[in-house]
């Protein structure tokens, strides 16, 4: 028979036990979430790339908006390949806009001020890429930093 010292302490233990697994598990559980937001595809991204690959203008937005959770140098093949094979003008837009960004932070303010030598000459070409196809922002940095 177990004295109920005995009983209390094992009792005590059990709990402890108990907490403390519940615990690991929470933890094990919630470290495996996965993000969902609106931005994640309703199809497989693989299909949208795919299209996208193929010159489908929708499927290159709707990339776009996938990668709005990622970091956009992810994205920047994207731009470029769309915007260099089927002359889209939102790309070109995009291209420029994330070598820029990626040099500010994210600033809202437009410059080209640290960048070196190539990389500057590269989005001044998308800038004007952007500008010819009418991309109306685009037009005014390139006022700018005239």
């Amino acid at each position: 028979m177990i004295s109920k010292k005995n009983f209390s302490f094992i009792l005590l233990v059990t709990i402890a036990l108990s907490i403390g697994v519940g615990v690991l598990i929470c933890q094990f559980f919630s470290s495996k979430a996965i993000n969902i937001t609106a931005n994640q595809p309703k199809r497989p991204i693989e299909d949208i790339k795919k299209e996208a690959f193929n010159g489908s203008a929708d499927a290159y937005r709707e990339l776009r908006t996938i990668y709005w959770d990622y970091s956009q140098e992810d994205f920047l093949f994207w731009a470029l390949y769309v915007g260099n094979k089927f002359h889209n003008k939102g790309a070109y837009a995009d291209v420029y806009r994330i070598l820029e960004q990626s040099y500010n932070g994210n600033s809202d303010t437009f410059s080209l001020k640290g960048m070196d030598t190539l990389t500057k000459k590269l989005v001044i070409q998308y800038l004007d890429l952007a500008a010819k196809s009418g991309d109306v922002e685009a037009e005014n940095h390139l006022a700018n930093l005239k």
